[in-house]
């Protein structure tokens, strides 16, 4: 399906106000209106409020930030869901990305795509 979209949790894995659960990769946004209730079509660097849903069930209220490529930290087209902190709510909507198709990014791999797409150098 969408194999080179990853899908990861951005802010530190405990229980607070908000988290926040980054996605990058091509196809990426076909992959947020499986997910989104607000289906417009995405701009960059704008932000959208909405509901994630797995079907009819509501996992969560979010606001959800685009970036299109190559405006992005990865270079990549990429979205940020700012979700409410429980880890339950993470952990669902991490697992509803890997459901339709996001693979769980390794440590490192974003910055490794921004590497490779010539955001940052060494």
């Amino acid at each position: 399906m969408f194999n080179n979209i990853i899908v990861a949790l951005a802010t530190p894995p405990m229980e607070g106000a908000l988290a926040i659960i980054r996605v990058s990769g091509e196809n990426c946004f076909s992959l947020l209106r499986k997910i989104f209730s607000n289906k417009t079509q995405y701009e960059g660097h704008k932000l959208y409020y909405g509901k994630i849903k797995d079907g009819e069930e509501i996992l969560d209220e979010v606001l959800v930030s685009t970036f299109k490529k190559p405006h992005s930290f990865t270079g990549e087209d990429s979205f940020e869901i700012s979700c409410h902190g429980g880890m339950f709510i993470v952990e669902s909507v991490i697992a509803l990305c890997l459901k339709h198709g996001a693979k769980l990014a390794t440590k490192g791999e974003f910055t490794k795509r921004a590497f490779l797409n010539n955001k940052i150098d060494l």
